[in-house]
């Protein structure tokens, strides 16, 4: 959903939930003159384009990317558990951190808009694989392990004997 950036300060935010293109976006069966704020009806964001039905339909949407991110995180015993640190990458644009509780899952999100490629000189982060990311990449082999990201780009990574086990 975008802003009402005709409205003041907090206000902008306060909008009705876009949940389809149907009448008051699906939010309300009443008037439009009886909601409580105005719809955003108008441009790139406005709920004829932009809701949550046709975001739905998209494997590329944000809300099937966070829904992906959230449904790997469950499945990731090592998360929330154990120990968990900062990961040294060379890239100053890069996080990371690794997470450790009998396996290990590997971290790491690009906060610059160009692509790099970082250097992860720990010798136990070896024959890593995806479990999420957000588009294809190689995957990582040898040590130093050699990792790419593109621009705002993420990787959440996992040791390949432990994807099954």
């Amino acid at each position: 959903m975008g802003d009402d950036l005709s409205r003041p300060e907090r206000l902008a935010v306060r909008t009705p939930m876009q949940w389809s293109n149907e009448p008051n976006a699906g939010f309300s069966c009443v008037s439009t003159q009886q909601l409580a704020a105005p719809l955003v009806e108008e441009g790139e964001f406005g709920y004829p384009q932009l809701n949550v039905y046709t975001q739905t339909l998209r494997d590329d949407s944000l809300l099937a990317k966070t829904g992906n991110m959230i449904r790997t995180r469950i499945g990731l015993r090592e998360i929330g558990g154990g120990q968990h640190r900062a990961v040294e990458t060379g890239g100053s644009s890069v996080f990371a951190i690794r997470h450790d509780n009998d396996s290990t899952v590997l971290m790491l999100v690009n906060l610059g808009d160009q692509d790099v490629e970082v250097e992860i000189a720990e010798k136990d982060l070896q024959d890593m694989v995806d479990v999420l990311a957000d588009s294809d990449y190689e995957q990582p082999q040898g040590h130093p392990l050699r990792i790419c990201l593109t621009g705002y780009g993420y990787r959440w990574l996992r040791r390949k004997q432990q994807l099954f086990g």
